[in-house]
């Protein structure tokens, strides 16, 4: 075995080399703002299980949670959907101008 990636391998692919690479640096995830909001609905439904479970039984607990964080997560949680939603936002506005650039460049 040799040094080189390549040799090491045959038929093997080389790694990228930097000036291969995207020099763009990637944003970040358009879902991370949906992710937070996702996990803390998830967190208090939860939390409301367990707290419910305590008088009644598990299933029908965990049955009156979904029914509970429902509004609860709506006055809790508004400005984490309100991210969400202007993530989302911006994310269909972004494919939609690229939609519309590759529209036109490839009607010439």
């Amino acid at each position: 075995m040799t040094g080189s990636y390549g040799d090491a391998v045959p038929g093997a692919a080389r790694p990228p080399e930097p000036a291969d690479l995207d020099p763009q640096p990637t944003a970040p995830l358009p879902g991370h703002p949906l992710l937070v909001y996702s996990l803390l609905r998830l967190a208090l439904l939860v939390l409301l299980t367990v707290v419910l479970a305590l008088f009644m039984p598990l299933i029908v607990a965990a049955l009156f949670a979904v029914i509970l964080q429902l509004p609860l997560a709506w006055f809790l949680l508004g400005r984490f959907r309100q991210r969400a939603n202007e993530s989302l936002a911006r994310s269909a506005g972004r494919r939609r101008a690229e939609r519309e650039r590759l529209r036109r460049s490839l009607e010439g």
